[in-house]
């Protein structure tokens, strides 16, 4: 195993030691930044994660989208990520296979100051996101953030990191 690698093991098994029961108050915290958020708002395509063990709880935030967006959340499929609309009733199956989102929610297991993020290892949102346009808005807690997630010329840097602190926005590392 590689520095590199051996460097993002130690941080997500740090990560790991977070007591969910301090994640309930974050979870809703970064619900209120995301709903507040202009460019939610505005958005019609909105491609969330269903989350997992010691990500973030976006349940309430696909809720809200679902009240007036086309959501989409990950199917992977060996080393490729798909997203599957949740209401497909609005869109054919041609119109969702070329839909391009407004928004992507992207789950980081940490951040560093250059917006770069730490996910599960296995690429599949870096690989998706490449070659797409849309905004990428990385979610993770503020107990994440961390001086270097050692990132390679693979990793895709987020246009915005939403934690229970604020929203993050790389050009003037402001909070908003």
């Amino acid at each position: 195993m590689s520095l590199i690698q051996n460097s993002k093991a130690e941080l997500r098994k740090k990560i790991r030691t977070i007591h969910p029961e301090n994640r309930i108050g974050k979870d809703q915290a970064i619900n209120q930044f995301v709903f507040g958020l202009e460019e939610f708002i505005n958005a019609k395509v909105v491609f969330l994660f269903n989350s997992i063990k010691d990500e973030p709880d976006t349940s309430c935030i696909i809720a809200k989208a679902l009240e007036d967006k086309l959501v989409g959340v990950p199917s992977t499929n060996y080393d490729k990520i798909e997203f599957v609309l949740l209401n497909p009733q609005y869109c054919d199956n041609a119109q969702s296979a070329l839909l391009v989102p407004d928004l992507v929610f992207v789950p980081c297991m940490a951040f560093d100051n250059q917006f770069n993020r730490l996910g599960r290892g296995l690429g599949w949102y870096d690989r998706f996101l490449k070659n797409l346009n849309s905004l990428k808005v990385g979610i993770a807690y503020s107990d994440y953030e961390t001086i270097n997630v050692f990132a390679t010329d693979l990793d895709i840097p987020m246009d915005i990191i939403i934690t229970d602190n604020g929203v993050l926005r790389p050009s003037t590392r402001r909070r908003s």
